[in-house]
C-alpha cells in the first residue's frame, strides 16, 4: 500500500512515501510561505501530490495540519501559523475524480500517532507527544485511541494560562518565537552576549536557534533564557498530567529537540512540581525527529 504523508507546520511542508513499517521515501520539502496567502500552498500541494501519482500509485493520503480540524469534512476551526485556512474543508482538497481518500487531523496528533505507533510510544497504551516548534500543542493517546475531543480541539495546551495573571499563554512564554522574544529583551540590558554575536549583530534577527546555539557555546545569557522557559514547559506539562495521567510523554518539535541539555532543563523544572508519593512518567525525547508528521499523518488511515 503506497500511503502519502504529508506534514504541514507553520514555516513548511514535509511529505513522503510511508511504508507498513514506518519507514519514509521520496521525500520532498518546501517553504509554507505564508505571506502568499493559503490559495498559494493549496496549489502547491496539490501540485505536488499530482506528481506523486504520477510516479506511484497511491492509495490514500494523510495530512497534518497546524490547527483544530473538525466534522467528516475535516473542517480547519483555527490556523494560527497559516493564516486564510480557517473554514477550508481539507477532506475536499482533492479533485473529486481523483478516488484518492484523504485523512486529515491536526499536526501534533498526527505526529502523536506516529511516534505512538513507531517510535517513543511504542508499547504504551496512554502517551502524550508534546511539540515545541513555533507554537506547542500536543497529541494524547489514551487507553489507546488518539484524543481529539468535541470539536477536535483536544491537545491545543499551547493555549492553556500559564500566568493568568497577565494572561499569558505556554506557548506565548516558551514556544520559538518567545525565546526570541527573550533574547531581545535581555540584550537591551546586556547586548555583550554570544546570542547578539551570532545575530550578526542585529538583535532584530535573533532566533530562538540563534539561543540554542549560544547556549551550546557555554553563553550564560543564553542559559538562563533557556532556563527559564523550561520552568514554564516543566509546569505546563505537570498540569497536563494531572489532566490525563500518561504512562510516557515524548518532546519532539525545532525547540524540543534541539538540545539534549534543554530536555534535561524541562525534566528537571517538572520534576520540581511533581509531589511525592505518586508515579510520574518518563519525559523522553521523540524519537522520529521531523519525520514523525510525515510518519504519524500516513498513519492516520488505520488509528
Amino acid at each position: 500500500m503506497n500511503t502519502l504523508g504529508i506534514d504541514i507546520g507553520g514555516t513548511k511542508v514535509a511529505m513522503g512515501l510511508v511504508d507498513g513499517q514506518g519507514c519514509v521515501s521520496h521525500k520532498q520539502t518546501f517553504a509554507t510561505e505564508p505571506d502568499k496567502g493559503a490559495d498559494h500552498l493549496k496549489d502547491r500541494l496539490l501540485a505536488m501530490v499530482a506528481e506523486y501519482r504520477m510516479s506511484t500509485e497511491l492509495s490514500v493520503v494523510g495530512i497534518g495540519f497546524p490547527g483544530a480540524i473538525s466534522g467528516p469534512a475535516r473542517h480547519i476551526l483555527t490556523s494560527v501559523n497559516l493564516p486564510g485556512w480557517e473554514g477550508m474543508a481539507l477532506g475536499e482538497l482533492f479533485p473529486a475524480e481523483w478516488s484518492l481518500p484523504l485523512y486529515a487531523d491536526n499536526d501534533a496528533n498526527a505526529a502523536a500517532v506516529g511516534e505512538w505507533m513507531y517510535g517513543a510510544g511504542k508499547g504504551t497504551e496512554d502517551f502524550i507527544y508534546l511539540t515545541l516548534s513555533t507554537g506547542i500543542g500536543a497529541g494524547i493517546i489514551t487507553g489507546g485511541r488518539l484524543m481529539r475531543g468535541h470539536r477536535g480541539y483536544a491537545g491545543e495546551v499551547g493555549q492553556t494560562l500559564l500566568d493568568s495573571e497577565n494572561k499569558r499563554s505556554w506557548e506565548s512564554l516558551a514556544a520559538g518565537p518567545a525565546i526570541a522574544r527573550a533574547a531581545k529583551v535581555a540584550l537591551e540590558e546586556k547586548p555583550g552576549s554570544l546570542i547578539y554575536e551570532l545575530a550578526g549583530s542585529d538583535p532584530e534577527s535573533v532566533t530562538a536557534r540563534t539561543v540554542f546555539e549560544a547556549f551550546e557555546s557555554g553563553d550564560e545569557m543564553a542559559r538562563e533564557i533557556l532556563k527559564r522557559t523550561a520552568s514554564w514547559t516543566g509546569a505546563g506539562l505537570y498540569n497536563l498530567c494531572l489532566t490525563v495521567n500518561p504512562e510516557r510523554i515524548a518532546i519532539g518539535g525545532g525547540v524540543g529537540c534541539s538540545s539534549n541539555e534543554y530536555l534535561d532543563m524541562i525534566r528537571d523544572a517538572f520534576a520540581c512540581c511533581c509531589t511525592a508519593g505518586q508515579i510520574w512518567p518518563d519525559v523522553v525525547m521523540a524519537q522520529l525527529g521531523e519525520e514523525a508528521g510525515i510518519i504519524g499523518s500516513a498513519s492516520l488511515a488505520i488509528i
